[in-house]
């Protein structure tokens, strides 16, 4: 006979879809300023010698906020998660429906 299905309380599941949601707006993010050193060169060709444009981070520097947004963001991911369902947020959701 099968047990009671696993439970999750509202505050998990609001912190991982958080969790996702920066995760995905920060990897977009992310990409887009790869890009942008990636075309860099092509568009300091393309411009006129006058132009001048605003510098963008490094590399390095990209990937140390990444690294850092990465820990943060486990930590949160965590420090919500710790309460192993023990949150007073709301009644529990059923991972398992039937």
């Amino acid at each position: 006979m099968a047990g009671p299905a696993p439970t999750l309380t509202t505050a998990p599941w609001i912190a991982i879809s958080l969790t996702l949601i920066v995760c995905s707006v920060l990897g977009l993010q992310r990409y887009s300023r790869l890009m942008e050193l990636k075309d860099a060169p092509a568009l300091a060709r393309a411009l006129n010698p006058d132009v001048a444009l605003a510098p963008t981070f490094s590399k390095t520097r990209l990937r140390l906020f990444t690294g850092a947004g990465v820990a943060i963001g486990a930590f949160a991911t965590l420090a919500f998660l710790g309460a192993r369902g023990t949150s007073r947020v709301g009644r529990p959701h059923r991972l398992v429906h039937r």
